[in-house]
């Protein structure tokens, strides 16, 4: 820049105005040139597309209204939008999901004119989470027939619903869909389809798609160790947990917990205590979810020292922590402390309903404390825990074994199924 000053000041001022403005001039066609081309291109697509900059608005806003939570108020502004498009709809029908208001997001959506992928995965994600998996596979099919293309958030959200047994049909087909579209390949949708074939108890299929998978997490060795230990094959589910290790993927806490569940199934307490040790490693001390997992596998081992010494270590506890030390107490025939315990758990603020009823009232039903047995009975009453079957159950086997027959009698005849406990309770008592 400096060496180039003298040259034009050195230049007469008319030549040095000539060569200014040429410069100006040029670089003027340089910036504005271009721009004016983006512009036409821009309007142009606007005309194609349709783009309405105040519908664009409303949707910021709706979608701004949609996360703070005040559904109500975005519903609104939806229906006063002179031009709605699918991105507006989509929105609320999300909102409805997410606020579990299910029947006005099917409403909204069946009055839909033009729908989108998006529209249709947000459907099925809804059905899937609240595990009415045939709807979803049903919405799935109409999908497919009305051509829209399925992407890999679409398979993954289908398939997160799947539960039931008698759902292997359905998966095996959404699984052909799969391989149909090109995302069998896809880690999210092959770990979920791991997850659904051990879930639907079809492990042979499920460890074939884990080996084939080109890629692989700790989510995919999660689900099939769980899915190993929920059949008893805990051998297979423990080489799984330790192979995990060694190929050096992080453990989270749905791989402690499995492992621990098929640690109870080996009935080897030292297992256990090397998994604690390793959680211990892992920083994973802390986790509620997993001292639950850790307290319970003490308690089927009837370490009832272990487990309290963890219980009163415990950073957090929750309303299945107490559960589970009170259950463990009571099978150790350690009766005045699980009701100790259990007088203890009503000054938390722990959902009541999710108290266990049923085993305190097997406590006193053993003790024959006939006082404390009503106490309960008005407590799963007033959180409507016995319309419970299995709190029903323990409520007849309580009254009968404190000589109560009538009273007995009474909660037999309401129970809508009646399994052995309550049979055996009455037959007894007559």
């Amino acid at each position: 820049m400096n060496t180039s000053l003298p040259a034009l000041n050195s230049m007469k001022p008319h030549r040095t105005n000539v060569l200014l403005n040429l410069a100006t001039s040029i670089r003027a066609s340089q910036t504005t040139k271009p721009n004016q081309n983006v512009q036409n291109f821009i309007d142009a697509r606007l005309v194609k597309t349709g783009f309405d900059l105040s519908t664009c608005r409303s949707n910021f806003l709706v979608e701004s209204l949609v996360k703070r939570g005040e559904l109500s108020e975005a519903r609104k502004m939806f229906d006063q939008m002179p031009n709605r498009n699918t991105v507006s709809t989509n929105m609320i029908i999300s909102g409805y999901v997410k606020s579990g208001n299910l029947a006005s997001a099917r409403e909204l959506f069946d009055g839909m004119v033009e729908r989108t992928s998006v529209s249709w995965t947000i459907l099925i994600g809804a059905y899937s989470r609240r595990n009415h998996f045939r709807e979803a596979f049903r919405l799935f099919v109409d999908m497919r027939r009305g051509g829209f293309d399925p992407d890999y958030v679409t398979f993954a959200t289908l398939l997160s619903g799947c539960n039931d047994l008698d759902t292997a049909n359905e998966v095996i087909q959404v699984h052909a869909n799969i391989v149909k579209f090109g995302y069998n390949s896809a880690l999210v949708v092959c770990n979920s389809l791991v997850d659904s074939y051990c879930k639907i108890r079809r492990l042979d299929l499920a460890c074939r798609i884990f080996k084939e998978m080109p890629e692989k997490d700790s989510i995919s060795f999660n689900a099939l160790i769980t899915g190993h230990a929920k059949v008893g094959l805990n051998k297979k589910a423990i080489r799984l947990f330790i192979e995990m290790q060694h190929l050096g993927y992080k453990p989270s806490d749905f791989t402690f917990a499995a492992a621990l569940s098929a640690g109870i199934g080996f009935g080897d307490i030292a297992l256990g205590q090397l998994i604690h040790a390793f959680v211990v490693k892992s920083n994973f001390v802390g986790n509620v979810f997993v001292g639950n997992a850790l307290l319970d596998f003490y308690s089927k081992h009837d370490s009832v020292v272990e487990a309290r010494k963890l219980f009163d270590e415990m950073p957090e506890v929750d309303g299945i922590s107490y559960n589970v030390i009170i259950t463990c107490y009571a099978w150790s025939g350690l009766h005045k402390e699980s009701l100790k315990l259990f007088r203890e758990l009503h000054f938390t603020r722990f959902d009541r309903r999710q108290f266990p009823f049923p085993t305190l009232l097997s406590i006193v039903a053993n003790m024959v404390e006939l006082e404390i047995g009503r106490q309960v009975h008005t407590q799963t009453i007033v959180t409507t825990a016995n319309s419970e079957v299995q709190v029903g159950n323990s409520l007849v086997d309580m009254y009968a074994k404190c000589g109560k027959f009538e009273e007995a009698r009474k909660i037999f005849a309401t129970l809508s199924h009646k399994s052995g406990v309550p049979w055996t309770a009455m037959i007894s008592a007559s």
